[in-house]
């Protein structure tokens, strides 16, 4: 179903392709007669949810067990499907959570917008094509059908694109070398290539896209992505294939609050983290706008202990035993924020990326808030057209240029570079203005905006991501250096502010040891005694572990 322009295929949000790899639970049947009736060989959710009743009423063997329940239906004369339903009825009928049982994965083919769509769907998990990693050629690029179906809006559309393709091959074979460099230039491309995601996804999480679609639908709006739509529809075939298209039903008839699933796909009007940002007078750099801590007296009595623990890691100098102590120290952390979570919470304000939030937003255990990406866009459109006019002056726009789209130090440093970046993420921005005064709808215009332009997020932290998960892991080296910089910001002012913390807000190898392939200066301000054979060994002692 690709585009044909002159000669050349490219990519519509219509050549989504969903595959299915698994789905759980299922039971193998041994029975024939039951696999006549259903019409397959074994039983899924449907049945099983449906049935699951007598597990936990009872032992019961989960193979002949359950047959033995649908052979007595067959007995008493009654249709399994028809009996299995009105099981069904009087629990997910009902708004039971039962919905929550059955898993599916999906392997999808479509444009990287899908990236954005789904995997801030908390209760998911995924991996998708990495955008900083994946060469892509104009050849892969997406265009929506309106803007193929308008002769003059396409040839600006290509024209833009191509220009962005070819300048993106040129700057990273001759600036190759610069990595950090070549990943913030990176983000001046937009989200129209392609991309594969592998999705392991519950069906509450499929029924709350599903709600999703069906709000905007009758909403007359169309803010969620193409995709979303032909994910949605393609569902109930194929959920019947697997036998849990019942359930996936039933749930979708009965109106209940699901989880939540952080989205930027909606209508650009005021939320929680646009309105802490005008609060704070819309900072660029990340800021703490809420704290509480109210560690008790005991766990500040622990927190001294903690300290000492990790001030005696320098003084291992063999991978044994530093591997040990590190293990107790992490035992005893995990062990610390979990009995005093939510003593400590606080809220962060950042101005990201649209392509960082993107990777922030897959950390599901971190409460998050953002903007609309449309509120996102149409503020950085405003600004590139102001600005327009004056982009061969890279020093007197650079000031409003940044208000717009994020530009990193890195790129600052290579004059050539920035000036082609402010350049080129200015021309797309000014190209999604045009496009939605001409009548293109905004979420086809959004294929030409960069993946830097500036969308403002919430994060909510408590004790757990502060000190044990999140933060610590961000603020390692190897994290993509656009959220590293922010994690480094954040810590320093919570340093300040909780200084009986400190040694906490620290990189994930303040533990004791580095798990990556090669050490950095991180580690060796933590623990002065950490050296190649020390980190060789241990890596050596984690191989071992997993044979």
């Amino acid at each position: 179903m690709a585009f044909e322009h002159q000669g050349q295929r490219y990519v519509e949000p219509q050549d989504l392709k969903i595959k299915l790899f698994n789905a759980l639970p299922q039971v193998e049947l041994s029975d024939a007669g039951l696999k006549s009736e259903l019409g397959r060989d074994f039983l899924g959710p449907d049945e099983i949810v449906a049935l699951i009743q007598v597990a936990v009423a009872r032992s019961v063997d989960y193979q002949t067990g359950l047959e033995d329940e649908l052979r007595k239906i067959q007995a008493s004369g009654k249709a399994i499907r028809e009996t299995v339903y009105k099981k069904n009825l009087t629990g997910i009928g009902r708004g039971h959570s039962l919905d929550g049982l059955p898993v599916i994965a999906l392997g999808l083919n479509g444009t990287k917008m899908i990236d954005s769509a789904f995997t801030g769907m908390v209760y998911s998990r995924s991996l998708v094509t990495s955008g900083r990693r994946r060469e892509t050629t104009a050849s892969e690029m997406v265009i929506p059908r309106s803007i193929s179906s308008n002769a003059e809006l396409l040839r600006e559309y290509l024209e833009v694109s191509t220009a962005l393709f070819t300048l993106s091959a040129d700057i990273k074979e001759r600036y190759g070398r610069k990595v950090d460099a070549i990943q913030a230039f990176n983000k001046l491309k937009p989200y129209n290539d392609p991309a594969d995601l592998f999705y392991v996804v519950p069906l509450s999480s499929l029924v709350n896209l599903s709600a999703a679609v069906s709000q905007e639908r009758a909403a007359g709006t169309s803010y969620l992505p193409e995709e979303f739509g032909f994910f949605v529809d393609q569902l109930p075939e194929l959920l019947d294939s697997v036998g849990m298209g019942q359930i996936y039903r039933l749930r979708q008839a009965v109106p209940r609050e699901t989880y939540l699933h952080y989205n930027v796909f909606r209508a650009p009007e005021p939320d929680y983290a646009s309105l802490l940002h005008e609060e704070a007078g819309n900072p660029l750099e990340p800021k703490v706008v809420r704290l509480t801590n109210d560690l008790p007296a005991a766990a500040r009595v622990e927190l001294k202990d903690l300290r000492a623990r990790f001030a005696e890691l320098s003084n291992c100098t063999d991978a044994a035993s530093l591997y040990a102590a590190t293990r107790r120290n992490q035992a005893a952390l995990s062990s610390f924020c979990r009995r005093y979570n939510d003593a400590l919470n606080f809220k962060t304000i950042s101005s990201l990326s649209w392509r960082v939030w993107s990777e922030q937003k897959r950390h599901a255990t971190l409460k998050q808030h953002v903007e609309s990406i449309y509120t996102a866009a149409g503020r950085a459109a405003k600004i590139a057209r102001a600005i327009w006019p004056a982009i061969e002056n890279l020093e007197q726009i650079l000031p409003q240029a940044e208000q717009a789209f994020v530009i990193e130090e890195h790129l600052k440093a290579e004059p050539e570079m920035l000036k082609n970046y402010v350049y080129h993420s200015t021309r797309q921005l000014k190209l999604y203005a045009d496009l939605v005064e001409q009548g293109v709808p905004e979420r086809d215009a959004l294929y030409c905006v960069p993946r830097n332009v500036r969308v403002r997020t919430l994060e909510s932290y408590d004790a757990i991501n502060a000190l044990s998960l999140e933060l610590p892991l961000r603020l390692c080296t190897e994290c993509e250096p656009e959220r590293r910089h922010t994690s480094e910001l954040k810590a320093k002012e919570l340093r300040a502010k909780l200084p009986e913390m400190d040694f906490l807000l620290e990189p994930k190898c303040a533990l004791g040891y580095c798990t990556e392939g090669n050490f950095c200066g991180q580690i060796k301000r933590l623990n002065p005694n950490y050296n190649v054979e020390l980190h060789q060994s241990l890596a050596k002692l984690i191989a071992d572990a997993g044979l």
